[in-house]
């Protein structure tokens, strides 16, 4: 009977641990700043403690919850990612934010993912929100963390079906 009962609440501490997770997944031209800013991003969430928990779906992208991209502001890059979500757009989740990661003088780099921004809006009804430049990773993690916070109370907050 002690062995069911432990079975039991261990599987339900799993089923919780599900639940509490926001999934996420990146996408972007590089798989090396990829995995950097997946390893950083873990570390803060492990680091902070805050009241979320996230899985990466690298494999997958269209069963994430929050999207991230990374972008460049390489003309070839951003038509490369645009295309990208145009193809992938029924997939997506509602949820996406952009981070420019180039070495390129920022007031550049937010002129071209604003028309990135402007054009998945209008084209594609995709709305994307410009979190930063990777060169900040402080405030770039911060944000995710806040975003990824936010998108996990506004889903405890909908009800179940």
């Amino acid at each position: 009977m002690k062995d069911q009962a432990y079975e039991l609440r261990n599987r339900m501490q799993m089923y919780e641990g599900v639940q509490q997770s926001v999934r996420v997944a990146v996408v972007g031209p590089c798989e090396n700043d990829i995995r950097a800013f997946e390893q950083l991003l873990e570390g803060e969430i492990e680091r902070r403690r805050p009241p979320v928990q996230i899985s990466f779906n690298e494999a997958l992208p269209q069963r994430a919850s929050v999207l991230f991209l990374f972008s460049g502001t390489d003309p070839a890059e951003i038509t490369t990612l645009y295309e990208w979500l145009k193809k992938h757009r029924s997939e997506l989740p509602a949820v996406c934010f952009v981070i420019v990661n180039s070495e390129s003088d920022e007031s550049k780099s937010k002129r071209a993912i604003q028309n990135l921004v402007n054009t998945s809006a209008a084209f594609l009804q995709l709305p994307i929100t410009y979190i930063g430049h990777w060169s900040d990773k402080e405030s770039v993690l911060n944000q995710c963390i806040t975003i990824l916070i936010q998108h996990k109370e506004d889903r405890d907050e909908r009800p179940h079906r």
